[in-house]
């Protein structure tokens, strides 16, 4: 029987969310909880197909994810694969991501979670026109038109 969970969750609002690829790679079958969350003070861009969100207080319209409450016991593997699979570096300051702290709210109010945000190279690089409106990656996705429908596009 896994053991009492100690560690803060993780915000997931990308393709770590439920269903999607690297949920299943990566936390499926390891979590003791999942909920649904809100991240107020955020905004969620579209990087060419790489979700990435960014403390935006004055410009924000939140992000939806959800909190990943990961095992103890399997807690520190999980932490490691995230750091990897986001490729977050503590010693690198030009990281895609940096994995902070950052209140996440859910339906039993605040609650204080990991969560990878662009890293400052990169955030600064962001224009309006990545904003994924509404701030929900999973919806954003079934937006996009399926790229072979476009394949008999001229280009030139």
């Amino acid at each position: 029987m896994p053991t009492e969970l100690i560690q803060p969750p993780f915000f997931v609002y990308g393709t770590l969310r439920r269903g999607l690829f690297n949920y299943q790679k990566h936390l499926e079958g390891r979590t003791a909880a999942e909920e649904r969350g809100r991240l107020d003070g955020y905004c969620l861009y579209d990087a060419g197909g790489l979700p990435l969100v960014v403390e935006r207080t004055g410009d924000s319209n939140g992000v939806v994810g959800e909190l990943m409450s990961v095992w103890q016991d399997q807690y520190e593997d999980v932490l490691r694969q995230l750091d990897e699979l986001e490729g977050y570096d503590p010693a690198d300051p030009t990281c895609i991501y940096v994995r902070v702290l950052a209140t996440v709210h859910s339906n039993a109010g605040p609650v204080s979670a990991w969560l990878y945000e662009a890293g400052d190279t990169v955030a600064c690089e962001l224009t309006p026109d990545n904003k994924v409106p509404g701030g929900d990656w999973v919806l954003h996705q079934k937006e996009i038109p399926n790229l072979s429908a476009r394949s008999t596009d001229v280009i030139g």
